[in-house]
């Protein structure tokens, strides 16, 4: 994976990507019965009012991302401070907690033409008024899956984070930047499988 720009105008590349080496990923699973426990801990440790919807919540340095039924995937605003072990230590028999920093990495889309570029990927419908702030939702782009969601906006364009298994991070890094070539792809991504 080479860093760098490719497209049409290198001055203003329509979709910059970025990724994120020091973020913790942790995923959070509800145990039987425990759901009120779950939210009430959520709430008053971490600021988030948990809900069991694909949904991004965000609290006190950490976001929490609905995957499905009774499971989340949190991660941490920077830095290495022991994601799991804060979750695991405030959920306490709430929830089981598994460490994921190693296993996924980040990366971050946005700019002018970062819809047109999800739309040659994705299989989903990224409008606004469907796809909105806080939205997540898992998918499949390039025969890897992926969890994607919507940040608030940056000025007038969209801001997408996805959550990539760390072994295919090259191959999804290789899918993008084909698919946002005609609109300029710019990337400071290094090697992160």
């Amino acid at each position: 994976m080479l860093t760098g720009q490719v497209g049409p105008d290198a001055t203003a590349p329509g979709v910059p990507m970025t990724a994120s080496n020091t973020r913790e990923i942790a995923s959070i699973q509800l145990r039987p019965g425990q759901w009120q426990q779950l939210a009430a801990r959520m709430a008053a440790h971490f600021g988030i009012v948990l809900v069991d919807a694909p949904t991004r919540a965000e609290g006190q340095n950490i976001a929490v991302l609905g995957l499905g039924p009774g499971a989340w995937l949190a991660t941490s605003g920077g830095g290495r401070d022991g994601l799991a072990v804060q979750l695991r230590a405030a959920l306490a028999e709430s929830a089981s907690v598994t460490e994921l920093s190693a296993a996924y990495a980040l990366l971050r889309v946005t700019g002018a033409q970062v819809r047109d570029m999800l739309a040659k990927l994705f299989p989903i419908d990224r409008r606004p008024r469907v796809f909105g702030v806080g939205g997540v939702v898992r998918s499949v782009a390039a025969h890897v899956t992926v969890l994607l969601w919507r940040l608030e906006d940056q000025g007038a364009h969209s801001v997408f984070e996805l959550a990539v298994p760390r072994s295919s991070t090259d191959s999804l890094h290789c899918a993008l930047s084909l698919s946002a070539a005609e609109f300029g792809f710019e990337s400071d991504v290094q090697t992160l499988s």
